[in-house]
């Protein structure tokens, strides 16, 4: 797999062209050499960890947010998600699982872990780092 805009490419070699182990391990590459090689995702991940301890305190810094998003995060929204977050207890790391392109947007994926709780987090940034979508999933 060849990125030429980010000056990546990973190449996997196995010995069995029926599994699906090499796109499996080019995958998880592709995510750890972008995590590396970008300081955008490491301030994605400061950016996800912040929404979700502002969330808990029934918090949202708007500026961080696109219009869209914006719009979605009514009081009772974030009342919602205050409730749900605040039951895990306090979030002890936010781990960034995979990142891609679409749209001219980055999904990122992420694990919140609250003690043995987790929580999947799902974000779409836009290329000046605003969030446009931040969904959370219950593991």
């Amino acid at each position: 797999i060849v990125w030429p805009d980010d000056k990546l490419a990973v190449a996997v070699l196995t010995n069995q062209d029926a599994s699906g182990a090499a796109s499996d391990i080019a995958d998880k590459v592709r995510d750890a050499l972008f995590r590396a090689a970008s300081p955008a995702s490491l301030d994605s991940d400061q950016r996800v960890k912040q929404v979700l301890l502002d969330f808990a305190d029934k918090k949202l810094d708007r500026s961080r947010l696109t219009a869209n998003l914006n719009a979605y995060f009514t009081d009772e929204a974030i009342a919602e998600y205050a409730t749900s977050l605040h039951a895990l207890g306090s979030l002890d790391r936010v781990e960034q699982l995979s990142s891609s392109k679409r749209g001219g947007m980055t999904f990122r994926r992420y694990k919140a872990r609250y003690g043995d709780k987790a929580m999947e987090v799902s974000v779409y940034e836009t290329p000046d780092g605003k969030l446009e979508q931040f969904l959370l999933d219950k593991q």
